[in-house]
């Protein structure tokens, strides 16, 4: 792990903190609103306002699988199928070219 030190931004840093609780804030204030209008339109993949459509709420095309097996043991028995696909040795990678492996990692900014 490499480290740097950003002393002479405590002012910017401080701000992004008190900006990200903010939004934070807001983000769950949003997805309380938006709850309750999903819950108000209930089956309905359209919501009007004035005559205006404001809101749609349609499938994505993406299957739940996992709930659908939770709910249905029976039937994910009955449709389950194996299936064989090839996929990249991450581990190997990792062991055998570190370098390379590093590189290709992803990376998140987080809060320590």
């Amino acid at each position: 792990m490499t480290t740097t030190n950003l002393d002479h931004l405590a002012a910017l840093i401080a701000s992004y903190e008190q900006t990200q609780a903010e939004a934070d804030k807001w983000q769950k204030a949003a997805d309380v609103l938006k709850a309750r209008i999903q819950a108000e339109m209930g089956e309905a993949t359209e919501a009007t306002l004035a005559g205006k459509p404001v809101f749609t709420w349609r499938n994505t095309g993406q299957f739940n699988a996992k709930r659908f097996s939770q709910d249905h043991p029976d039937l994910t028995t009955k449709y389950t199928k194996p299936v064989t696909r090839d996929e990249l040795d991450v581990e190997a990678l990792k062991v055998e070219q570190p370098d390379l492996f590093t590189a290709y990692r992803s990376r998140r900014f987080l809060k320590a």
